[in-house]
């Protein structure tokens, strides 16, 4: 069953490869996909609030893992960094913005709790039981 699998996914992939317009869409989001659901090593490295999409709001970020730096140590003269600011529900799309690390607030939440977060519109956290609403406000829940 295995084999047969593999050669009808293959045969799909050879197909869609021949369509132009269908071709560099389905190869980028194949990409993005292996990158994130990959069991080796984890694209992002620390889940962060940064100011957008203005000053005064603020929108989960997400630190990717070829920083050499995190939120929490101070980069070189605060040399700017790249922050994936995902969209919600679609965590595959979103916006690449270069911050200054004195403008990333970082949150201990873990990468894969900021996922669920994102994909559930904010419905779902960590800390939400389904016998006790959440009283203290989301985010103070996460800041260091």
């Amino acid at each position: 069953t295995n084999f047969l699998g593999k050669k009808f996914v293959a045969l799909g992939e050879f197909i869609l490869s021949k369509i132009p317009f269908v071709r560099g869409i389905y190869a980028s989001a194949k990409q993005i996909i292996e990158l994130v659901f990959s069991t080796k090593e984890k694209p992002f490295q620390q889940v962060v609030l940064v100011p957008y999409p203005y000053a005064g709001a603020y929108a989960l970020g997400l630190l990717p893992r070829v920083s050499s730096h995190t939120a929490a140590e101070p980069s070189p003269d605060d040399a700017p960094i790249a922050v994936f600011v995902p969209s919600t529900p679609n965590f595959t799309s979103g916006m690449l913005v270069l911050y200054r690390m004195s403008e990333i607030i970082p949150l201990s939440m873990p990468v894969e709790a900021g996922f669920k977060y994102l994909m559930t519109g904010g419905l779902l956290s960590e800390s939400a039981t389904e016998e006790e609403p959440q009283t203290p406000p989301e985010w103070e829940l996460f800041l260091h």
